[in-house]
């Protein structure tokens, strides 16, 4: 183990040491947990609320809770996605992992939200249990998440803490045991599970969601493939006028940079193509 994953695994324990010892942290863990809930695949919501926003689509080199932050005013609902592993928790935050998911859980009491016996009975049993690496489409919506520490890879205190909500979804993760990478069966996975988390996030009356590079890091999915599926369903089918605000934030940089592809497929495009 080298030292970062040591400070790393450090950083997460402190995290849950605050919200299991502080009053305020546990009052709003408390409220966190009851506020949580599973929706399954192919969640639809009933009576959908009018297209009124003219919404163009950004893509922006951040982080999650940073880009987010500028959108807590207090009045809107604020969403971002997590991109979970759909078999553990917080993946491998335990572990010192460095990835998406991980940061956000040294960052705030959304772990909490994800080990109570509801989730973990009727979201992580029900992915374990189906043991594929399309996982199910199904969507964790925690409401409430309190971020109480910056988003940097050790993260420090926040001064002022801020409240969000998080819709925890596992992207299907690519490997190359499973052979050639079937396209079109991942198109139809990504659209089935991209469209859950809309309707999810709609049924919640979310007016800023901040999406990202989902399942295009550690599980290995071509971004072109995922960006022109947020395209389709965002853009074209008109998804985002649901929300005031969708932004992706995708750090920028690397041998593989995701950026470049979501920002060439959705930004430029969302100026062009929404009406």
């Amino acid at each position: 183990m080298t030292n970062l994953e040591e400070e790393l695994i450090e950083s997460f324990h402190n995290t849950v040491r605050a919200f299991t010892k502080y009053d305020d942290l546990i009052r709003a863990t408390n409220q966190l947990v009851d506020r949580t809930l599973v929706y399954f695949e192919n969640y639809a919501v009933i009576e959908k609320p009018i297209k009124r926003h003219r919404t163009i689509v950004t893509v922006t080199p951040d982080t999650t809770f940073h880009c987010a932050k500028q959108y807590v005013d207090g009045h809107s609902t604020v969403a971002v996605l997590n991109f979970a592993n759909p078999y553990q928790p917080g993946g491998g935050v335990e572990q010192g992992a460095v990835a998406q998911e991980e940061c956000l859980c040294r960052s705030s009491n959304l772990y909490a939200s994800l080990t109570s016996p509801y989730i973990l009975a009727n979201y992580y049993d029900r992915n374990n249990r189906k043991s594929s690496p399309f996982s199910t489409d199904a969507v964790v919506y925690s409401k409430g998440v309190t971020v109480f520490k910056s988003d940097d890879i050790i993260p420090v205190k926040l001064d002022k803490y801020f409240t969000l909500d998080v819709l925890t979804c596992a992207a299907p993760y690519y490997s190359r045991t499973y052979g050639l990478y079937d396209t079109k069966r991942y198109q139809r996975a990504f659209y089935r599970r991209i469209r859950n988390i809309l309707e999810v996030a709609i049924g919640n009356g979310v007016d800023v969601l901040v999406l990202g590079a989902f399942g295009c890091g550690a599980f290995n999915n071509p971004p072109q493939i995922v960006a022109e599926v947020f395209r389709r369903l965002l853009i074209e089918e008109g998804y985002c006028h649901y929300f005031s605000t969708v932004t992706f934030a995708i750090k920028s940089g690397g041998e593989n940079d995701n950026f470049e592809v979501f920002y060439r497929i959705l930004d430029t495009t969302a100026a062009e193509n929404v009406q």
